[in-house]
């Protein structure tokens, strides 16, 4: 605590103020600082005061005046403050030379703030202020209001903030969660996006809409060409905008053919035949295609599939084997809109040239060349040699089938040379 100390002379002040001057200007300085709810001081050396508001107008005039007491500025607020024991301001500052004491003064309660200041001159320098409970009182709340309204606008800012991203993100997300049913090809599970007031997310899920049903459409084409063309061939139609190169490669070609055909037509009539004929070939279709083969072709009561055209498959050869065994399998376990029927087939493996042909208005899709010719004929010599499947000798081959066995080498009109052929073993015709 500072202790009230007499000055010592008028010469030691004179070593540290040399003219009144300074003294009305630091004044009017505080005075300016502080407010018009604080009065605000600098004493000197404990008991006489060196800046006040009150000796702005009070001061003489005249070099080495006498600075005044504390109880000479009209202040009994400043003289009162060594008037009682101090309690440290550690709201302030931890330093043991800052205080705040209370004082009454007239029935009104009063605090002093202060701190003890050295190197300016002999004595220490006490530099404070003070002002009434209420004052002070006014401006914590003051201070505090604006810290609560401070917090407040912040949490509300933060609450915005949070909408802001939730309204933004939320179209992201949902976009994103309907791309992943684009990716897994679900197309009828996508409602469209809603519009939007942000102009990016507006014009954003126009776009993804247009595309969904742009896709659609394109499925849509696909299934209905699907059902007059293969799927495969449906699908590079549709990449190559309606046209298809030439395509040359070693192919399996599959003729299957119904038996007693006409005697069926003449006994059950168009309807009953037509009837019978679609169930035929839906049931020989779903073999071919889930043994990755293309129908090119419904001649009448015949089916032409080909296996390594126009998608590869190096196994081309053992999956058309293997889709004439279910084909007879089929014909033996099955009836087919009420009725049995019987049917031969036909393989052989070699080149082949694929594409679509035709007129300029209406193509169709089909595989030409000598090992399609030869399909067909192995299918009709199934008569001649009391067989139901004829197998080329490549194709046999190829195929790795341990059961075919061989039936022996025929005469294939419109073909040079004999062909070996082979048949499933157990069948008649040679094969024991």
């Amino acid at each position: 605590m500072v202790l009230r100390t007499p000055l010592r002379s008028a010469g030691a002040l004179a070593g540290v103020l040399t003219h009144v001057v300074p003294i009305v200007e630091l004044s009017r300085f505080i005075s300016l600082r502080a407010g018009r709810y604080m009065t605000s001081f600098v004493l000197y050396g404990g008991d006489r005061v060196l800046a006040h508001p009150a000796l702005i107008h009070r001061l003489p005039r005249e070099r080495g005046a006498v600075l005044p007491r504390l109880d000479e500025v009209g202040d009994p607020v400043l003289a009162a403050i060594w008037d009682g024991a101090a309690m440290p301001l550690n709201m302030v500052a931890r330093s043991e030379r800052s205080r705040i004491v209370g004082r009454e003064i007239g029935g009104e309660r009063h605090l002093i703030a202060y701190r003890t200041l050295d190197g300016y001159g002999p004595l220490s320098w006490i530099v404070g202020s003070h002002a009434t409970f209420d004052v002070v009182d006014a401006q914590v709340s003051r201070v505090r209001y604006t810290l609560l309204t401070g917090a407040g606008l912040m949490l509300l800012a933060a609450a915005a903030g949070i909408a802001v991203a939730r309204a933004l993100s939320r179209p992201v997300q949902r976009q994103a969660e309907l791309a992943h049913l684009v990716y897994a090809k679900r197309l009828d599970d996508i409602a469209p996006l809603p519009r939007s007031r942000f102009i990016e997310f507006d014009d954003s899920a126009a776009a993804f809409n247009r595309m969904v049903r742009g896709m659609r459409d394109r499925r849509r084409a696909r299934g209905l060409l699907g059902r007059y063309v293969p799927e495969a061939v449906a699908e590079a139609l549709l990449g190559s905008e309606g046209g298809l190169e030439p395509q040359s490669a070693v192919a399996t070609v599959l003729f299957v053919d119904l038996a007693d055909f006409t005697a069926m037509t003449e006994r059950l009539g168009p309807a009953c035949t037509v009837e019978v004929l679609n169930a035929w070939f839906s049931a020989v279709v779903e073999i071919v295609e889930r043994r990755r083969g293309v129908v090119t072709q419904f001649q009448g009561d015949a089916i032409l599939a080909t296996f390594n055209v126009p998608a590869a498959d190096p196994g081309h050869a053992a999956q058309a084997v293997a889709a004439a065994r279910e084909i007879l399998g089929l014909v033996d376990s099955r009836v087919f809109a009420g009725e049995r029927i019987a049917c031969r087939i036909g393989i052989n493996t070699g080149p082949v040239v694929a594409g679509t042909v035709g007129a300029a208005g209406r193509l169709n899709y089909t595989v030409h060349g000598d090992a399609v010719n030869v399909a067909a004929r192995l299918e009709g010599l199934n008569r001649t040699y009391g067989t139901r499947l004829l197998v080329a000798a490549e194709t046999a081959r190829q195929s790795g089938d341990a059961d075919l066995c061989r039936v022996g080498e025929i005469a294939v009109r419109g073909h040079s040379g004999p062909v070996e052929v082979f048949s499933i073993r157990g069948e008649a015709g040679g094969c024991g």
